[in-house]
């Protein structure tokens, strides 16, 4: 048996509830009779609110110890801040890593370069090729046929990278459905 700690709904950051931005998200958070706890629902913009809604219920179930006040409203999100150049604004204070980044001046395609997929792949957590091509940089859904045309230089930077599979063959019949639409 589990007892739900908050059904369809949640609570703002700012402790209003049923209203705003955050009043509107549907999410559960349950917890069983041997304390797991179990979020279902909500969505990634409030992810945030959500976990801090988690640790609270855990605070107050007795799992965690209560160290020090909630710091999610001051904490910066990744890539949060100011870019070190305008191409390079998606990836805010951290850019200068992308800068950094082994192939960070070699073009692929566009605007995307050797850096850009080499810090997807260590800092984002990029596994394949469509997770770089489609979720990280969207060109696949932008132009299926420059996706596919760069596609074979990043799966091997993923190879480089990580000794894996990067999904090539995959992800080429994917561009070929998306090029057939366009």
């Amino acid at each position: 048996m589990s007892r739900q700690a908050r059904k369809k709904g949640g609570s703002r950051l700012d402790g209003n509830t049923g209203s705003g931005l955050h009043g509107t998200q549907q999410h559960d958070i349950d917890v069983s009779a041997s304390g797991l706890v179990t979020v279902t629902g909500g969505k990634w913009t409030t992810y945030r609110a959500i976990a801090e809604e988690v640790v609270d219920e855990c605070i107050a179930n007795g799992a965690l110890e209560k160290l020090a006040p909630c710091r999610t409203l001051t904490l910066a999100l990744v890539a949060a801040g100011e870019a070190s150049m305008p191409s390079l604004v998606q990836y805010g204070r951290d850019s200068t890593l992308v800068e950094q980044m082994p192939g960070a001046d070699a073009s692929i395609c566009g605007s995307l370069t050797e850096g850009m997929v080499r810090f997807s792949i260590r800092y984002e957590f990029a596994r394949n090729v469509e997770d770089i091509l489609a979720r990280r940089t969207r060109i696949l859904f932008l132009d299926a046929r420059s996706a596919t045309a760069c596609s074979s230089r990043v799966a091997q930077i993923i190879r480089d990278e990580l000794d894996v599979d990067p999904g090539l063959k995959l992800f080429q019949d994917l561009a070929a459905q998306y090029a057939g639409v366009t």
